[in-house]
């Protein structure tokens, strides 16, 4: 059926793109593959894919949703592109969105965020790098630093925090984010620093 879909659109005349402006009321507004949804702030409708679910193309790459595929499809006039499987294609671990490097003053909360994406889903690890050059894994025996992750917040992606409670200087360096996948033969990753420099508040004299 997806074969067909796609062969099909490659006749089609007129193509909807997503977003489109339709009216609900209309028994057909949008192209093959669209539907009209109601938007109440416009007081009219968008054409939206029927199939709007993550799937994996012929060509390993990962579409939003089937009438992505069928737009690549026609732009590259590729017709022998198809749905590989629903979801993900299987990829590596890529960050997007590492953490920050920031300044501080000893005393002060700090929160480091790493959002990693990949198919089968990452894991983070984070790792110290003092300024002598020491690295050591996080968590590590410093009652101060807090080492927590989440899933999301979209599908396939995780999201890692490290926190530092009461910063001092022994806090100063390097932070590193890294995304493995464990399921992976190889073990893929991907990484990405963020320096965190402490700055000592001054006391100011009687």
């Amino acid at each position: 059926m997806w074969r067909l879909a796609v062969l099909f659109a490659f006749f089609t005349v007129a193509f909807a793109k997503k977003g489109s402006l339709c009216d609900p009321s209309e028994a057909k507004n949008c192209d093959e593959h669209y539907k009209c949804i109601p938007d109440a702030l416009l007081k009219t409708g968008r054409c939206e894919c029927i199939y709007n679910k993550v799937i994996c193309g012929s060509n390993g790459k990962t579409y939003n949703d089937f009438c992505e595929l069928v737009e690549d499809a026609m732009a590259t006039g590729n017709a022998s592109l198809v749905v590989q499987s629903y979801g993900r294609c299987i990829a590596d671990p890529e960050i997007i969105a590492g953490p920050e490097s920031t300044k501080n003053k000893t005393g002060d909360f700090i929160t480091l965020s790493c959002e990693a994406i990949g198919n089968p889903i990452p894991i983070i690890f984070w790792f110290f790098t003092q300024a002598d050059g020491t690295t050591k894994p996080l968590p590590s025996d410093d009652s101060a630093i807090a080492v927590n992750m989440r899933g999301g917040p979209d599908s396939y992606r995780i999201t890692g925090f490290v926190q530092i409670m009461d910063a001092s200087k022994r806090h100063e360096g390097d932070y590193t984010c890294v995304a493995v996948q464990m399921d992976m033969p190889t073990q893929s990753k991907a990484e990405a620093t963020a320096r965190v420099k402490i700055m000592e508040e001054e006391v100011e004299n009687p």
